[in-house]
């Protein structure tokens, strides 16, 4: 709780330290005997300042933890709020224009009649700045009677180590480490689907396996017996899998025998191992004589130490047949078969090496209990201990079983100290307390900057969607995260985002293709937890229901009850609409209320505090309401108007001189309704909607795109950052785009004669080191005559940082680029009409992590992935496509994890076998094939294949 009080008040207090700077390098601005008192508050402003930084940096028993600390600075942070208000309206309504800064005698009379006019507002403002004075030195008096003094340096102290214990400790990211270790780790922390496994069942049949032991050479026979349901199929498949048991063997082949599309017999069992063997250097089968299936494999195992699996085995000749085939079989030592079945009496029946009986299915503490061993190298007795211990509390509560896990895997190296005074507190017979300890031992983990970051999450309604690029942007304009460390704001508050999601607080809800959480959802408890600490320390405003603050700045100045009592005798219908809203935890039907409170806002006094307004999918917005935003809200930093029924923007846009994020996507706005866009300050600018019919197949159908012009003089928002999507349609928008060096992701819709390729590749060599994201399409209208291969002399420079493109109809070929781009994580391809050259030249790209291919991406109906091609690709979206064939080499895409096939037509799926890290094959179509189920169906992991079967009409 103190680094959140320490967090905002700092935060203001260096929002109010910038604008005070920028003020007093004005001398037009400033009032006769305003100056003294502006830098009196400067100047303790920036004192406090630094305290907040040293209480941030030392110890809890330097007084960081004491309540008289905390009320100190909820007092610096609503001081700050108070003086950065005021000096915004000074700005606003004070601030000297560029007609009042000419110079000679229209100047001066110009000047003058603005003095006039502004006396009594000066006399206001000016009184207004002697109060925050007098409270400025009021706050300053209290701090030294309370003895809030700077706290004692460390020993060894100095500069350096301040500077040391300022510095936020970096939190690890899940694409931060690698290797095997982390990759288990990482497994373990997902969990997986299917029934739950023992840990010491996994331990206790690979040592089996792996052991040397005394056996006279013998065949290793290890039945897995036990009834339906006791995971026995999951348990074979984690073995299977294991690194241990993939380097004993030098082959190893799967079988499921229960498969009810296979043949049970001997001869149908020995085919299928054929079909799915694989071996230590690769080389497989590649064909055999229908006819002879026992005689290959034996020929296949021939002076080899294999391992088979047969998964569901239940017939006593099935078993007796591969034990007469195999005892003649001059295999290596230490060979082995892997049975799992439910038939006790085929398990007395047979030679054996060990027998593993499963009676009880593993309980869920057990469960996270091996899990949690994976997160800790190395684990002590002692330690292992108290995990479980802590784990038994929260038997009926796996979400905070799980936060244990994240805690564990953010920081494998946590102390028995920390884990033995976590245990300490949680008891047995108080469930509700034993959540709050865990969710607070957590939450002290946090760096004092995330846990404004979390809290700010309150004022979202119970389980409603977060959308994380969204949710980034609007911490970095309400001040809670800034420049640290080389990375922007915005990188500095996804970071936060990753923080978050890795601790367990927020849980994903939406995954995108390359695997990249984009919103996310908070667990009830965490949400009642992060309310009652951000009421309890006044960061969000409880005379507002969440229906409403959802929508607004942290500190917003509407004060309902002020304006309640102002306009007590006119009709306050509207006002009692909103207050009415008051219970209701839906942001359905609350929308209306917003617009109402557009309607009352002038009547707001402290509006110059509202940064954000996100009016998503609010109905009934009208030409006014948004004359209202911008002659009223002067210091909006974001503007959000997605899914909403605007179709034009008012001139008056211009007015928003802050305004940082305009959010237009999903909008029918076209155009924008000033001919130059004159908002400097502007980073992000939304755009572009798709539209699909009602009655289209999604899966036949590519919708339609639509954006807005792209506006005129844009080259002189030289802060732009972000520009997706906009409609060009001349060769001088382009040069114009080559100007916003500052540009990170960039989308754009290529219309018109009058634009061409080569303008277009000009504007990206400009803007070759700084951008990151590449978005383009090409309408049917465009006369894009240049081809690559013409163009490729003029222009050297590649987009070498890029890391995500999109490219739709830009036919026949790539760019000339893309081979060298070894930072693309992700590629998007449609109406490309490509060859197989061009997945050649993609699959040697090394970054690749995701492959999106669209309607007619490619001309081919076979997609064939060739040995050592794609070797990072983990994620595969075949949509919308004519691709009927896809076939997987040994070698091909060694780290895939997901595919997900939508098609109209499928004939055949190869070489899945290849690929051990697949963990989900989704399969979207009218009808999939038998062929296709029966080669599905062999492959060892059964919870891999999903089908969604679609309607034909």
């Amino acid at each position: 709780m103190d680094g959140f009080v320490f967090s905002s008040a700092q935060g203001a207090v260096d929002s109010l330290l910038g604008r005070l700077a920028t003020a007093l390098t004005d001398e037009a601005q400033l009032l006769r005997g305003v100056r003294g008192d502006v830098r009196f508050i400067r100047d303790e402003m920036d004192s406090m300042n630094g305290l907040l930084l040293h209480l941030a940096a030392g110890d809890a028993g330097a007084g960081h933890g004491h309540h008289h600390v905390r009320a100190w600075m909820r007092q610096v942070r609503d001081l700050a709020n108070d003086s950065q208000g005021c000096v915004n309206r000074y700005v606003r309504h004070l601030g000297a224009t560029a007609r009042s800064r000419r110079r000679g005698p229209l100047g001066y009379l110009r000047r003058a009649h603005r003095l006039l006019w502004t006396l009594r507002a000066r006399r206001r403002i000016a009184r207004e700045i002697q109060e925050l004075k007098v409270r400025a030195r009021e706050v300053g008096e209290r701090r030294k009677r309370y003895g809030i003094t700077v706290p004692l340096p460390l020993a060894g102290g100095g500069d350096q180590a301040d500077r040391a214990r300022c510095h936020v400790p970096p939190v690890p990211l899940p694409h931060a480490t690698a290797g095997p270790g982390d990759d288990a780790r990482r497994l373990a922390l997902e969990g997986h689907e299917g029934p739950v496994v023992s840990g010491e069942d996994v331990r206790k049949l690979t040592k089996w396996l792996t052991e040397d032991a005394y056996d006279n050479g013998r065949l290793r026979i290890i039945p897995v017996a036990g009834p339906n349901g006791m995971g026995k199929s999951a348990l074979a498949w984690r073995v299977y899998r294991h690194p241990a048991v993939a380097a004993r063997f030098d082959c190893r082949a799967w079988c499921n025998v229960g498969d009810p599309h296979g043949g049970r017999s001997w001869a149908d069992v020995a085919a299928r191992l054929l079909g799915s063997l694989e071996t230590r250097d690769g080389v497989g089968v590649q064909r055999w004589e229908d006819d002879a299936p026992v005689s290959e494999l034996k020929a296949h195992l021939k002076g080899r130490r294999f391992l088979l699996v047969l998964d569901g085995l239940e017939e006593q000749p099935t078993l007796a047949a591969m034990e007469e085939t195999l005892r003649w079989c001059p295999y290596d030592a230490g060979s082995a078969v892997l049975v799992t079945t439910r038939n006790e009496t085929l398990v007395l029946n047979c030679d054996t090496y060990s027998i593993l009986h499963l009676k009880t299915r593993p309980s869920v503490v057990d469960a996270f209990m091996d899990r949690a061993l994976t997160m800790v190298p190395d684990v002590a007795y002692g330690m292992a201990v108290v995990l479980r211990k802590i784990l038994s509390r929260f038997s009926t509560d796996p979400f905070y079983m799980k936060m244990l896990l994240h805690l564990l895997y953010v920081n494998p190296s946590r102390t028995m100290q920390e884990l033995q005074g976590l245990s300490t507190r949680l008891t047995d017979e108080e469930p509700l307390k034993n959540a709050k300890q865990m969710f607070m031992f957590s939450y002290d983990d946090l760096p004092s900057h995330y846990k404004s970051c979390l809290l700010y999450l309150a004022i979202f309604p119970q389980g409603c969607s977060i959308r994380r690029n969204s949710l980034i942007r609007r911490w970095a304009v309400e001040g809670l995260v800034g420049k640290t460390d080389g990375f922007t704001a915005l990188e500095a508050a996804d970071r936060c985002f990753d923080a978050l999601l890795d601790r367990g607080f927020v849980v994903p809800r939406d995954i995108g293709a390359a695997s990249r959480v984009k919103s996310c959802r908070l667990d009830p408890s965490v949400h009642d937890f992060i309310t009652w600490i951000a009421r309890y320390d006044n960061f969000v405003d409880t005379n507002l229901p969440s229906s409403l603050s959802q929508h607004l700045s942290i500190c917003n100045g509407v004060d309902l009850q002020q304006v309640a009592a102002k306009r007590h005798a006119s009709n306050c219908k509207g006002l009692r609409k909103i207050c009415c809203c008051f219970p209701v935890r839906k942001v359905s039907g609350c929308c209306d209320s917003i617009v109402v409170l557009l309607e009352w806002l002038p009547s707001f006094s402290r509006l110059e505090l509202l940064k954000v307004l996100d009016l998503e999918a609010c109905d009934g917005l009208k030409k006014h309401h948004l004359e209202i935003i911008c002659n009223q809200i002067y210091q909006l930093k974001y503007l959000c108007l997605r899914r909403t029924n605007v179709t034009r923007l008012p001139k008056d846009i211009n007015k928003l001189r802050y305004l940082e994020t305009l959010d237009i996507r999903e909008t029918k706005i076209r155009d924008f309704g000033t001919k130059p866009l004159m908002l400097q300050m502007l980073k992000h600018l939304l755009a572009g909607s798709i539209d699909y019919s009602p009655r289209e197949d999604i899966i036949r159908s590519n919708g339609s795109f639509s954006t807005v012009y792209m506006p005129h003089c844009i080259g002189i928002m030289g802060n732009l950052q972000v520009l997706s999507h906009v409609q060009v349609s001349h060769n001088d928008q382009l040069d114009e785009i080559s100007q916003l060096l500052q540009l990170r992701k960039l989308g754009l819709v290529l219309s018109g004669k009058e634009v061409d390729l080569k303008h277009f590749l000009r504007a990206i060599d400009e803007l070759h080191s700084c951008l990151r994201s590449l978005s383009i399409k090409i309408k049917e209208s465009c006369n894009v005559t240049s081809e690559m291969h013409m163009v490729n002399p003029l222009f050297k420079r590649h987009p070498k940082f890029l890391e995500s493109l999109s490219i739709c109809s830009l036919r026949n070929e790539l760019p000339y680029w893309v081979d060298e781009l070894h930072q693309l994580a992700k590629i998007t391809l449609s109406e490309t009409f490509l060859t197989e050259n061009a997945l050649r030249t993609l699959g040697q790209l090394k970054g690749l992590r995701c492959l999106r291919l669209r309607h007619n991406s490619f001309v081919a109906s076979r997609l064939a992935f060739g040995e050592s091609e794609f070797r990072n690709l983990t994620f595969l979206v075949i949509e919308r496509t004519h691709i009927t064939n896809i076939s997987f080499s040994r070698k091909a895409t060694p780290k895939l994890e997901n595919v997900v096939w939508s098609f109209t037509q499928v004939q055949s799926i190869s070489g899945i076998g290849y690929l051990e890290r697949l963990h989900r094959f989704e399969l979207n179509g009218i009808s999939i094939p038998y062929s296709v189920r029966e080669a599905n169906a062999a492959f060892p992991n059964h919870y891999v294949f999903k089908y969604n079967l679609q309607s034909r009409g």
